[in-house]
């Protein structure tokens, strides 16, 4: 049997970037919604310089505000333009647009790319991130040596027939309490680094029963929207309701 040691590094290599300090590209490998003509394509993706939705990033010029989350903030099946995240940099006045968001996305994945740009890049002065449900973890599919997003549907039946999203990773059947408790460790560190250094963080899940949970705990930055946002439209009213505007910075 393989040591432990043996065991974590036997991954393939797009993947091994996940367990570096370099920040992790959008996705590994194309899916049918990011080709161009493809019948699942509803619009069109750029990629900058780390194979991120945004423009380029530059070591040592950090944006003044970035944007982070999962499938929501990217967004997929939208066009950039007409995602929230645009809307409010436009609003914001800022001259270069930074998203770290990936697709089925938990807070494990978007949080450490984070700070991953934050050794790249620097400390950007203001952040938006839109966490996804409680539900999302990571996973690991050992057939392909690959990770992969997880989302345990069991605990929303009323979202895809209640079936396990990428079933084959492991591991299954996380209990609800573990997936609360990792994620609360993970916001919570997050929080404590952004008020360290300084960044104005503004965050929230688009989700209403996470947010009702996330209430109930001692956070500095977040801020309970109350209502789910789903819709684009609903998410850009949240956030420029509540972040603070670059005049008034």
């Amino acid at each position: 049997m393989k040591s432990y040691l043996e065991q974590s590094q036997n991954l393939k290599q797009k993947h091994s970037v996940w367990i570096s300090n370099k920040i992790e590209p959008m996705v590994e490998n194309h899916p049918t919604w990011m080709i161009p003509g493809h019948e699942d394509s509803k619009a069109e993706y750029r990629k900058n310089n780390y194979s991120l939705r945004c423009d380029d990033f530059v070591p040592g010029q950090p944006e003044e505000i970035i944007f982070a989350g999962c499938e929501r903030t990217i967004p997929m099946d939208i066009k950039e333009e007409d995602g929230w995240a645009y809307k409010i940099f436009k609003d914001f006045g800022a001259e270069t647009f930074a998203n770290l968001s990936y697709p089925g996305a938990s807070v494990h994945k978007i949080v450490p790319n984070l700070y991953k740009y934050f050794k790249s890049i620097g400390n950007p002065k203001n952040i938006c991130l839109l966490a996804p449900e409680m539900i999302r973890d990571l996973g690991f599919w050992e057939e392909h040596q690959i990770y992969k997003p997880k989302i345990f549907y069991q605990y929303r039946p009323e979202v895809n027939e209640g079936k396990e999203h990428n079933i084959a990773s492991v591991p299954n059947n996380l209990p609800m309490q573990l997936l609360a408790i990792r994620y609360l460790h993970t916001m919570r560190a997050f929080e404590q680094y952004c008020d360290q250094v300084g960044i104005n963080l503004v965050w929230t899940s688009w989700c209403g029963e996470t947010n009702k949970f996330l209430n109930e705990h001692d956070f500095k930055f977040f801020v309970n929207s109350k209502d789910e946002l789903y819709n684009q439209q609903n998410i850009y009213d949240f956030f420029s309701n509540n972040l603070i505007k670059k005049e008034n910075k």
